[in-house]
């Protein structure tokens, strides 16, 4: 028994990962689901308590 041949990575075309993205988002706003529109600047991020770095 050998090692299994490794798949070499292809590189996926930009219109095949729209019309993937494009099917997604079909099936999921046909579950009922909705995209809420999140303004510019909002971050998602959420803030630790912790220190900053160099602050005493």
């Amino acid at each position: 028994m050998g090692r299994p041949k490794k798949r070499k990575n292809q590189p996926i075309s930009n219109i095949k990962v729209r019309e993937a993205l494009a099917t997604d988002i079909e099936v999921f706003l046909a579950s009922g689901q909705k995209i809420q529109m999140i303004p510019n600047g909002v971050s998602g991020q959420i803030t630790s308590n912790g220190r900053k770095s160099g602050s005493s």
